[in-house]
């Protein structure tokens, strides 16, 4: 999603559900560090790995 020329996503763990932008910290362990039209870049803060989610492609 779009929100004024900033990038969020909803991310759901659970029944938990998380909006969440570049430069959040989630649940105190992961950031955000870019959220692409096909991707999102997260840190696992305690170790600095980095780990990627892809998004399936949306129909227009």
């Amino acid at each position: 999603m779009n929100d004024n020329a900033e990038q969020l996503v909803y991310l759901a763990r659970g029944e938990q559900a998380l909006v969440a932008r570049t430069g959040d910290v989630l649940e105190g362990t992961y950031r955000v560090l870019a959220i692409t039209q096909g991707q999102i870049e997260f840190e696992y803060i305690p170790t600095g790995v980095k780990q990627t989610l892809t998004l399936p492609a949306r129909d227009n």
